[in-house]
């Protein structure tokens, strides 16, 4: 069947006197083929345009049917667009389903991993089940020492008298049964250091920039730096030790928990390490912590003196 859309346009170029080859060209030229082009032409009967109608069309430009032209030129363009539409559907499903595939593959890699293990490899439910001695042995390995101390404790309490906000905790000991601290009074400002609820002696005014207890916890050593004379010094025992002019740092306790060492840096920039009390050749810069050699004859430690870095043994005198 012939497209009514050429028909009403044939026939309104007839009636403005224009002529078949001229409507052929032009729907040529905007895409209509020639069979529907000839289909239009065969469904119109022509008859003769009587005079008395003439006057009702204004002769128009051979462009006057150009409406249909847009019109026209939108239908033929839209067939291939409506194909590249089906291919982009037809094309997003399949990547759909793939991407559906995967995603299933992935999600049940575990599931079919586990599968597989469970079809060649042996059940662990078969396994004979053991009680030999060195079984038992070793699950008992596995258990908290009794030495070691990991449940929550209370170690101390902190009395109403003084004021907890401006406490300064130094060390909890290495066996887990002791904390040392210092915390000022409320009503003046008298500092008073602790073991635990254990108040330690302490007649001066300032606290201690350091306290540590030994690794057996028997010992507890406090470090303190005069503020009026800019001395520092070692307090054990509610003894005052030798008074130094700088600052004592690097404080260490041999393993046998028999000495203690540490190391003072100068008013004069120099350094010097110190074995319970006893003084060491002084160098321009002593690096890390000085400890004991293994056989207990030797203070070790990192030094520098001009240029020349070096390990440093001193020797310790044994009775």
């Amino acid at each position: 069947m012939a497209e009514q859309q050429l028909v009403d346009y044939i026939q309104k170029a007839k009636q403005a006197n224009q002529s078949d080859d001229q409507s052929r060209a032009l729907l040529s030229k905007n895409g209509w083929t020639d069979a529907e082009i000839n289909d239009a032409f065969a469904s119109i009967t022509q008859p003769k345009v009587q005079p008395q109608q003439q006057p009702q069309y204004k002769p128009q430009p051979v462009s006057q049917p150009q409406p249909q032209y847009d019109m026209v030129q939108k239908r033929k363009s839209s067939r291939p667009i409506s194909r590249v539409l089906i291919s982009l559907i037809i094309l997003l499903v399949i990547l759909s389903a793939i991407a559906g595939a995967v995603y299933f593959v992935f999600a049940q890699k575990d599931s079919i991993v586990n599968s597989f293990n469970n079809i060649f490899s042996p059940s662990k439910t078969i396994a004979p089940v053991t009680t030999e001695p060195e079984v038992q042995t070793e699950v008992k390995t596995t258990e908290v020492p009794s030495a070691l101390n990991l449940a929550t404790a209370r170690l101390a309490t902190v009395l109403q008298d003084y004021d907890i906000s401006r406490i300064t905790v130094y060390t909890f000991s290495k066996t887990g049964d002791n904390v040392a601290y210092c915390v000022p009074q409320k009503n003046s400002a008298k500092i008073d250091c602790f073991l635990n609820n254990q108040k330690l002696d302490n007649s001066y005014s300032y606290k201690p920039y350091w306290i540590g207890t030994s690794p057996d916890g028997k010992r507890l050593v406090s470090l303190y730096l005069d503020p009026a004379t800019k001395q520092s010094f070692v307090f054990e025992n509610g003894k005052e030790g030798v008074r130094y002019d700088g600052t004592i740092t690097a404080p260490n306790f041999s393993n046998d928990n028999q000495s203690f060492m540490y190391v003072v840096v100068g008013k004069d920039n120099k350094s010097f390490a110190v074995l319970n009390n006893n003084s060491f050749t002084p160098h321009d810069k002593i690096y890390g912590t000085p400890t004991l050699s293994s056989d207990g004859k030797y203070m070790l430690y990192g030094a520098r003196d001009g240029h020349d870095l070096f390990w440093v043994a001193d020797s310790i005198a044994t009775e």
